[in-house]
């Protein structure tokens, strides 16, 4: 779609649709580009206020609202994730990979490669 940063070419994670071309998806993805550059501006006042030598606790007042604003562009992500793609992939029989994606986004990891059943039990 023109002017929303999106483009229109399909892409596959898994072998299911990514993200960003799931109607959930979709949705998801705009509202965390809305929240993203909210962050942005606030990032950037933050910037002109250190500059201008501005009071530290108006500074991290700032910085609140960056780090809120960009933890809610990541639950929107996270939300379309798990409405969208977790749950096409328990309908395609892939919830191990499912899973796996979820503790990746939650822990840090980077989720394992290879289907599930063919992966050791820890």
């Amino acid at each position: 779609m023109a002017g929303d940063g999106m483009s229109s070419a399909p892409r596959e994670l898994l072998g299911r649709p990514a993200l960003a071309y799931s109607a959930v998806g979709r949705e998801g993805r705009r509202a965390a580009l809305r929240r993203l550059r909210t962050a942005r501006g606030h990032l950037d006042a933050v910037v002109r206020m250190l500059e201008s030598d501005r009071y530290c606790v108006d500074v991290l007042q700032q910085l609140a609202a960056v780090e809120g604003a960009i933890v809610r562009a990541r639950r929107a992500v996270f939300e379309a994730h798990v409405r969208g793609c977790v749950v096409d992939a328990v309908r395609q029989g892939a919830l191990e990979d499912g899973v796996h994606e979820l503790l990746a986004v939650v822990f840090g990891d980077r989720p394992p490669t290879g289907r599930a059943e063919d992966r050791p039990i820890p």
